[in-house]
């Protein structure tokens, strides 16, 4: 789901091994939980993951290749992951054990100062499948699919210090589009964003849109939490 793909590439994320990235999404209704577990590298630079992401109808598992610049400003990484679970093919009703495999490219730029904050997310993804499935979550027909995304968000904090606990809030537009099928996502949003609270290396983030995508037009929100160790 590419209206899942929210990550943030924040700080903590840098200096942690593990990673447990979970969210729930109106508009069109999903859930998934993420757990990452770092397995080569350092803080920065070039590290080799590999994850587990839990999206309901589907379990998907996979590595992930990570490079980080230091200052962490670019977090660009790159998974390559195997996707069973029940899907439904074209025209059938019924959920049967199929299967996806998943390409995803992610770049983030995060230029953080002690009080405003200018971030941006560019995602492609090529999923294929050997069936043409009816996804039910974004109402799309399809069997190989091509996709990017672009958001970007002004951040300004509200509260906290630099080196504690902020809350953020922010606006941001998000844009993008799958082959053959047009603009897919196109939202805009607003939401707050708590950093290091209630503890290091927590992060929630609640985020409220409007849809301008078809069949998803109108209202929607987005929770997602960050946890780091």
């Amino acid at each position: 789901m590419v209206a899942l793909t929210l990550s943030l590439g924040l700080a903590p994320a840098n200096a942690a091994d593990n990673s447990l990235v979970g969210g729930v999404i109106l508009n069109p209704e999903g859930l998934y939980t993420t757990y990452t577990r770092k397995v080569a590298g350092g803080d920065d630079g070039a590290r080799m993951s590999l994850y587990n992401s839990f999206l309901v109808y589907s379990n998907e598992f996979g590595v992930q290749a990570q490079y980080i610049t230091d200052p962490a400003i670019v977090e660009f990484h790159t998974e390559l992951g195997f996707e069973p679970g029940l899907f439904r093919r074209e025209g059938t009703q019924d959920r049967r054990a199929r299967w996806r495999a998943n390409w995803r490219t992610q770049a983030n730029i995060n230029l953080k100062l002690d009080s405003v904050w200018f971030y941006s997310r560019t995602t492609a993804l090529v999923r294929y499948r050997n069936f043409v499935e009816h996804d039910t979550v974004n109402e799309l027909t399809v069997e190989r699919e091509y996709s990017v995304e672009q958001a970007l968000a002004p951040f300004v904090r509200i509260a906290g210090a630099p080196e504690g606990p902020g809350l953020w809030t922010y606006a941001e537009y998000t844009v993008g589009a799958i082959a053959d099928r047009g603009t897919r996502t196109h939202r805009v949003s607003a939401g707050f964003l708590s950093e290091n609270w209630p503890g290091n290396g927590t992060v929630f983030n609640l985020d409220l849109f409007w849809s301008f995508a078809e069949p998803l037009t109108g209202p929607g929100a987005i929770f997602v939490y960050y946890l780091y160790w």
